[in-house]
């Protein structure tokens, strides 16, 4: 059997081997009908069935679909899988499927096999009954070391006098002496120019005539500062209750000294500051604070571009203030004088 498929109408297909052409064109074209195409049992697809389940039964009349031919793998139809319906279908009858019953799978109706169980006792594990052997003690005494009985040797001694030192009898070379007389520097004999002389009397400045005019006097009295805005203004004049003081040692300040108050107290340069010293870098290098409950001073570090010194030694964190403990700002030390303390404070 050979599967072509048709010029004239590319939906039609027939048998080459029994019809030089179409038939279904044939019939078209004539009006006869063409005699039915029988499938031979070399052409019937084959199935192994290996589960034993039931396939599709197929009669003589089935197309085996997979057969192709040279004129269908056209380029339009690039090895496509060919099927055929009923409108295309030139043979008697279409395929039947199997309307015998599904074989139900055996059911296995034997109770299952129990799981073996060791009866033997287990075996004990062997143990040693035999005593540990101890360790072998040395009894022998130890050898003692050896003990070196030759007297050491003399060291040389040179006997040789030692050799003097090499003396220059030669004259020392004098020293060559300039005979010729120096060069004398030239002289000047020109007399010098005379400044030129401005013989122009000098202009006369103007003078304003017209009299000053006289500033306008406020006859108007003050008025006066409500008592909520006087009370504001004493606050923000007030930094606190007096702590104590920080006198300058040393530099172009020597003598200054700055009130410390109740709270932080910022030691720097600038306007963010409360004692504003002079030095290198602007910035907030040091705290002082005081509190009223602990009633105790303490300095902290703050920044890093400024080294600040503690008694001489390098403050890394915050430690307790005493009384005229030196704290040093680059070049500049203060000496820190307290008001408050174990015999005055704030709090009573």
């Amino acid at each position: 059997m050979k599967i072509v498929r048709c010029k004239n109408i590319r939906n039609h297909f027939y048998d080459a081997d029994r019809y030089a052409e179409c038939p279904q064109c044939s019939k078209n074209s004539s009006g006869g009908a063409p005699s039915p195409a029988k499938v031979s049992g070399a052409n019937m697809p084959q199935f192994n069935n290996q589960s034993g389940a039931s396939l599709p039964s197929y009669n003589n009349n089935f197309i085996n679909p997979s057969v192709k031919h040279d004129e269908y793998n056209s380029s339009d139809d690039n090895d496509a899988t060919l099927f055929l319906d009923d409108s295309t279908m030139l043979l008697d009858d279409s395929y039947s499927r199997n309307t015998q019953p599904v074989r139900p799978n055996p059911v296995n109706t034997q109770p299952p096999r129990p799981n073996p169980v060791n009866t033997q006792p287990i075996r004990p594990k062997p143990v040693n009954t035999q005593p540990i052997r101890p360790k072998p003690v040395n009894t022998q005494p130890p050898r003692p070391m050896p003990v070196n009985t030759q007297s050491p040797r003399p060291m040389p001694v040179n006997t040789q006098p030692p050799r003097p030192m090499p003396v220059n009898t030669q004259p020392p070379r004098p020293m060559p002496v300039n005979t010729q007389s120096p060069r004398p520097m030239p002289v000047n004999t020109q007399p010098p120019r005379p400044m030129p002389v401005n013989t122009q009397p000098p202009r006369p400045m103007p003078v304003n005539t017209q009299p000053p005019r006289p500033m306008p006097v406020n006859t108007q009295s003050p008025r006066p500062m409500p008592a909520s805005a006087q009370s504001s203004e004493m606050v923000k004049k007030k930094k606190g209750l007096l702590t104590g003081w920080l006198a300058v040692t040393n530099g172009d300040i020597k003598g200054a000294s700055f009130e410390l108050h109740v709270g932080n107290n910022l030691l720097g340069r600038g306007n963010n500051t409360d004692i504003d010293i002079p030095c290198d870098y602007e910035g907030i290098h040091a705290i002082i604070s005081y509190n009223l409950e602990s009633n105790v001073f303490i300095i902290s570090p703050c920044g890093d571009k400024f080294i600040i010194r503690l008694n001489g030694q390098q403050l890394m964190r915050s430690a307790l203030l005493d009384a005229y403990a030196v704290i040093s700002v680059g070049s500049l030390d203060c000496v820190f004088v307290p008001l408050c303390g174990s015999k005055f404070t704030w709090k009573k």
